[in-house]
């Protein structure tokens, strides 16, 4: 979440300072360009993510509004045999509704799995970043540490 990233950039930006060591720019980093990709994609989709939901209400609405009128006028539908036509124009109202749902169904789906793979390439990158710097002599960071950094992510 949103919080748990706000607290290890925190933790990241503090314990440098406490232990009087230099701030680990290898794991800040992946971390800023974290939340600068999250925040630049919800700014980017909210306007859709607006429209798909009041297009799916309307959708809606016009749905229901069509049974209501059918339920009221079931006995004159009845009376001059326009049953099939009503069945019909249901079945489109039914339809275009799915559709629209359907729409708004896809977009929490690609919500849901963006930031996830955000933050597996930000840890891919900082797995090399961090790990080159671990293996060569005086990195200046313990494996305890970068698989820390790692389960933390």
């Amino acid at each position: 979440s949103a919080g748990e990233l706000m607290m290890v950039l925190v933790f990241q930006l503090t314990y440098p300072l406490i232990t009087g060591q230099t701030p680990r720019w290898y794991i800040i980093v992946p971390l800023l360009a974290l939340i600068v990709v999250l925040t630049c994609f919800m700014m980017v989709r909210t306007s859709f993510i607006t429209w798909v939901e009041s297009n799916r209400k309307q959708k809606q609405t016009t749905l229901l509004g069509f049974v209501s009128f059918i339920v009221k006028q079931n006995r004159i539908i009845a009376d001059y045999n326009r049953r099939a036509p009503c069945v019909a124009d249901y079945e489109t109202h039914v339809a275009a509704y799915n559709g629209a749902d359907t729409l708004k169904m896809q977009v929490v789906l690609n919500n849901g799995y963006f930031c996830p793979w955000v933050a597996r390439v930000c840890i891919g990158i900082y797995t090399y970043i961090a790990g080159k710097i671990l293996i060569s002599e005086g990195g200046g960071i313990t494996l305890g540490i970068f698989l820390a950094n790692i389960a933390i992510m």
